[in-house]
């Protein structure tokens, strides 16, 4: 799963089909009328085959068998967001999905009465994952619109939510603040949001400053502050790995600057001149197991230490494009001996929450 093609993602796009040896390109008309020429360029894209799927015709669909489907044969091949290196292809098999779908559901608690609203693309994990799929598995409807609508006017996305009663969402934290910085007073006062059950906030750093200006500006057409869910998720593990569950406003903790560098927690006052704001993304869901371990020693880190991630369970992806020959070995071994992914972010291990992930690689948060 992959964006549409852009000047500077060419060479990228070449590099993806080289490495799923893709041989059919699904898309709409009007995609296909933009890059088609441009694919059809590239060495490894003169052979594909197109198939525009509002172009299809419905009478086809009688013909159709379901196929026999392996539970650990891949589904789709999963790109990393490249935030600490190169973007790989992870396999996610069809496992993976469906367990971290009933991760999805229970930490949701969705059920055929949700109303979700969506502006996420379908080839972001978040989007297709949480959204798509999880509407098509639990039930209720979703409501879609394209990204470039959300860009254009980010209120289009609160307006559908109040209009169709959205009960559940999911984005980014720029998107949070986007809807702060280019609404009106009279636009705010045209929301009910009283139906907003959930509002995930993942896929990048969570920041409390965004989450409280949020709340202030929609407050008082009836967002409630525990609504905020924020998630930790990663495409190594399908999708979701951490969240609050619970009603309850997004636990926050302020701490020393010196320590976190030194890869321990040590709390100081919210006045605290350089106190560093962290959200926590909640514990460990159902069927994800998240180990906080410091890379040096491989050890698990202490209450308050800073570590890195370790992930395990049913959602843990069976590798990378780089280790496709050892799919099926890996799938064999799979229901016998845990799989475990090591993040390239870092999070704390404690009470206050197990992993606040509010950035990867280097930085150790």
């Amino acid at each position: 799963m992959h964006p549409p093609v852009r000047d500077r993602v060419i060479g990228r796009v070449s590099s993806i089909i080289a490495d799923v040896r893709a041989r059919f390109v699904l898309t709409t008309a009007e995609v296909q009328a933009k890059v088609k020429g441009v694919v059809d360029g590239l060495a490894e894209g003169s052979s594909l085959q197109w198939c525009a799927v509002d172009a299809v015709r419905p009478e086809g669909a009688t013909d159709w068998i379901a196929p026999d489907v392996d539970p650990d044969a891949m589904a789709l091949v999963q790109y990393t967001s490249g935030s600490t290196s190169t973007p790989k292809g992870v396999m996610v098999t069809h496992r993976n999905l469906l367990s971290n779908l009933e991760t999805i559901r229970r930490a949701t608690g969705w059920v055929d009465s949700y109303v979700a609203v969506s502006w996420l693309p379908p080839h972001h994990d978040m989007g297709l994952i949480s959204m798509i799929l999880g509407t098509v598995s639990f039930g209720g409807s979703c409501h879609f619109m394209p990204p470039e609508a959300f860009i254009e006017r980010p209120m289009r996305w609160l307006e559908a939510l109040s209009r169709y009663g959205g009960t559940i969402t999911a984005a980014p934290n720029f998107a949070y603040d986007l809807c702060v910085e280019r609404s009106s007073a009279a636009e705010r006062a045209a929301l009910d949001l009283s139906k907003w059950l959930l509002a995930v906030c993942a896929a990048e750093p969570v920041r409390a400053a965004t989450l409280d200006r949020f709340a202030d500006a929609f407050g008082p057409s009836g967002f409630a502050p525990e609504a905020f869910k924020p998630a930790y998720g990663l495409a190594e593990a399908t999708l979701l790995a951490s969240g609050q569950g619970d009603w309850i406003v997004p636990l926050v903790r302020h701490v020393d600057p010196v320590a976190l560098r030194e890869h321990h927690v040590v709390g100081v006052a919210a006045e605290h001149s350089s106190a560093v704001t962290l959200v926590g993304c909640g514990p460990a869901l159902y069927g994800v197991e998240v180990v906080i371990v410091d890379p040096d020693t491989r050890m698990r880190c202490a209450n308050g230490g800073v570590g890195e991630i370790w992930l395990g369970g049913g959602g843990v992806a069976q590798g990378t494009g780089a280790s496709r020959a050892r799919h099926k070995r890996r799938s064999r071994r799979s229901s016998r001996i845990p799989v475990v992914d090591r993040s390239c972010a870092q999070g704390i291990w404690g009470s206050f929450l197990t992993a606040s992930c509010s950035s990867r690689g280097d930085s150790r948060i």
